[in-house]
């Protein structure tokens, strides 16, 4: 048998990092666990929140593992197996990664002789879930139509009524699929119980590992370069911000002064020697202290991107 092997995917701005630390906070504990954080931007900014928790984190950045960067993608896998000798290999593709592209990678006969494909969870921003479907179609269903577990994040920030629409809509989706309702009282075992589909659900046949020689079922391809449908703009920077001059600069994405953009993170250095960190996802946005040290890291997502305005502001 080959080693477990999970994938955590998810539109920017899910909760997919969260939701990993969640997963093996307290679990897995006599398990050598690697993770696989593939990055769109040149900067990987999520692989620094994960190696806090002594996890072995091998990154893939400036690209996705689903089209440009699928050779990147294979080595690495088979590198991690061969080097590390892991129980459980954990992948948390970039946001804009097509979840069948990934999939389709596990019909490489070496690749599908090391690893077992155990959970295929996407992870779904409640709140976002509606302008998303309206917005990127059949790009964003990709991830829904080929999971094998849903787990719905931000459900506290949204009614009961909503929550059961978007169960609907996503059953009507991919009917197969698993659904829970991700919130501070939800354990990560119970996560794990769904995602591993140990209460016996009819479950999608394509993730199990496939006999010799037979191909892993893709529900639907929808296949599109993602470097041609978003733009990217990372970097370092030194640059130091106060937690009302990071609001202000928030808000100011919120008004597309920037371009069009869908998701921004980071890190940068504060007054007396701290640090925040900020996360925006369309439109909405929080900004925290960070207690690590850390060199100050920006990544942007989005469209018509104004690269040069983003980088004189955060540089």
């Amino acid at each position: 048998m080959g080693v477990k092997l999970d994938i955590i995917s998810g539109f920017l701005g899910a909760g997919k990092t969260n939701l990993i630390k969640k997963i093996i906070k307290n679990n897995f504990l006599n398990e050598k666990i690697v993770i696989i954080e593939n990055e769109f931007g040149e900067v990987n900014i999520d692989g620094k929140f994960l190696k806090k928790d002594n996890i072995d984190i091998k990154e893939i950045t400036d690209g996705c593992i689903c089209c440009t960067l699928t050779e990147n993608f294979k080595d690495c896998i088979i590198n991690v197996v061969e080097s590390f000798t892991p129980d459980r290999i954990i992948i948390e593709p970039s946001g804009v990664a097509q979840l069948s592209d990934i999939l389709k990678i596990f019909n490489d006969e070496k690749i599908n002789s090391m690893v077992n494909v155990n959970m295929i969870i996407t992870v779904i921003d409640g709140e976002n879930f509606n302008e998303y479907v309206e917005n990127f179609g059949a790009f964003y269903k990709n991830q829904i139509i080929n999971c094998k577990s849903i787990v719905i994040t931000k459900c506290e920030n949204i009614s009961q009524d909503k929550i059961k629409k978007i169960k609907d809509d996503l059953k009507n989706i991919n009917s197969n699929a698993n659904i829970i309702c991700n919130s501070d009282s939800v354990q990560g075992e119970e996560i794990i119980f769904w995602g591993e589909d140990k209460n016996d659900f009819s479950t999608i046949k394509y993730i199990k590992k496939p006999k010799k020689n037979t191909s892993i079922k893709i529900k639907k391809h929808y296949r599109v370069n993602v470097e041609e449908k978003f733009e990217n703009v990372s970097f370092k920077t030194n640059k130091f911000f106060t937690e009302k001059q990071l609001e202000d600069i928030m808000k100011k994405l919120k008004d597309n002064e920037f371009g069009n953009i869908i998701r921004a993170k980071g890190i940068v250095k504060s007054n007396n020697c701290k640090q925040l960190k900020f996360d925006y996802v369309l439109k909405s946005f929080n900004v925290v202290p960070y207690k690590f040290k850390e060199e100050g890291v920006i990544c942007i997502i989005g469209k018509k991107l104004n690269k040069e305005l983003l980088y004189n502001f955060f540089s």
